[in-house]
């Protein structure tokens, strides 16, 4: 990664921010130090970011998903509601399409 001193410059921030960035990156366990020789991301946080990302994903499908039954909608309803946004445009962040009940 750049160094703390390019970073904040080509960003324009203040040194100790992009320095506590840096340590707060080391602390999760993305990043690591080599002193003299600069910050390195670990081997295989790609892997471990999309597995914990995943993990998110599915926790918060399971929250929506138990809200729905509270509200009285029944599991072919919730599931053909997945089915169907999932079938959409293709782009993560495209407006969901709207959904007859």
């Amino acid at each position: 990664l750049p160094s703390v001193r390019e970073l904040s410059e080509k960003l324009d921030i203040n040194p100790n921010t992009v320095a506590k960035a840096y340590r707060d990156l080391e602390v999760m366990g993305v990043v690591y130090t080599r002193r003299g020789m600069g910050v390195f991301i670990e081997k295989g946080i790609a892997n471990r970011c999309k597995k914990d990302a995943t993990a998110e994903v599915l926790d918060r499908l399971y929250e929506v998903s138990r809200e729905a039954v509270a509200c009285g909608l029944d599991a072919k309803i919730i599931a053909r509601a997945v089915k169907e946004f999932s079938a959409g445009s293709g782009h993560p962040y495209a407006p969901a399409p709207k959904f007859k009940v």
